[in-house]
């Protein structure tokens, strides 16, 4: 007699876990044109872009293949002359357990408030002509691309049952086992915490003051911020279960005495779980001022 009472299975698999973490880079710009004498020309042209850039990809392929089997029956008790027969088959305990959880990508972009810019045209001469062009830049890209395959295919298969008592010459008796099986599933794909702190422009001061008679100053100002924030989840999540338990089908024929057959309880419990998946968490930090 195959006597398996407790089986216990528990499979869990965690890959592609990413963190990628890119501080945007702090700075402070000043500009000034001062001190110049009587009918001088000063121009001062400046152009500053700040580009950060995150790319995240991820893939997970799994493919989980279980079988599971567990006998404590079949047997065979036939052609006993004389006394009594019984047959008692053991108990089975069957737990599997599947835990998949792929691709989490964590990105934290930036600080908060990175730059000052100060532009200042003072104390030069009479007709003095003073000119600033500045143009001020800010693009923060982030992307992410995650991916998920998981297969999960469970089959099970337990037996206390199949037993065969006959042509025996006393009472027969036949109990069978009882089986408990618990089955879990749970997957998950695709998690994203993201946070940007943009660039921002931060404080911008213009001044312009103490020029003499009839100077001219002239101050041209560009400031573009964008922030872009990408996320793309694909998953595709399959799950097989097959199980099978049996306390049954026994015989007893052809015995002179009292026959019973009693056979024991079955308990099957599959649980199958599917998420979080595609989830994210994506934070676009304000805390930077506006052009003042």
């Amino acid at each position: 007699m195959d006597d398996m009472k407790n089986i216990g299975l528990q499979f869990i698999i965690l890959v592609c876990v990413v963190i990628l973490a890119a501080p945007g880079s702090a700075f402070a710009l000043e500009l000034v044109i001062s001190g110049n004498g009587d009918g001088s020309t000063s121009e001062v042209q400046t152009s500053v872009e700040q580009n950060t850039t995150v790319q995240q990809t991820n893939e997970g392929s799994v493919e989980n293949n279980v079988q599971e089997e567990a006998n404590t029956g079949g047997n065979t008790a036939d052609g006993n002359v004389g006394g009594e027969v019984s047959i008692e088959t053991g108990d089975i305990q069957a737990v599997t357990q599947v835990t998949n959880d792929l691709n989490t990508s964590i990105v934290d972009v930036g600080e908060c408030c990175q730059q000052d810019t100060t532009v200042l045209i003072e104390g030069n001469g009479a007709d003095s002509q003073n000119t600033v062009e500045l143009a001020l830049s800010n693009q923060t890209l982030v992307s992410v691309n995650q991916e998920a395959n998981v297969t999960n295919t469970i089959s099970g298969w337990a037996n206390t049952g199949r037993n065969e008592a006959n042509d025996n010459g006393g009472n027969v008796r036949i109990d069978t086992g009882n089986i408990s099986a618990g089955i879990k599933v749970v997957s998950s794909a695709n998690h994203a915490d993201i946070k940007v702190q943009p660039a921002g422009s931060g404080t911008v001061s213009l001044a312009v003051k103490g020029n003499g008679d009839d100077s001219r100053s002239t101050i041209r100002l560009s400031l573009e911020s964008q922030t872009i924030v990408d996320k793309h989840d694909v998953a595709d999540i399959d799950n097989f279960v097959v199980w099978t338990a049996n306390t049954g089908e026994n015989v007893a024929n052809g015995n002179l005495g009292d026959v019973a057959i009693v056979t024991g309880d079955i308990n099957l419990v599959i649980d199958i779980v599917n998420g979080p998946i595609n989830d994210e968490v994506v934070i676009i930090g304000g805390c930077c001022s506006d052009p003042d």
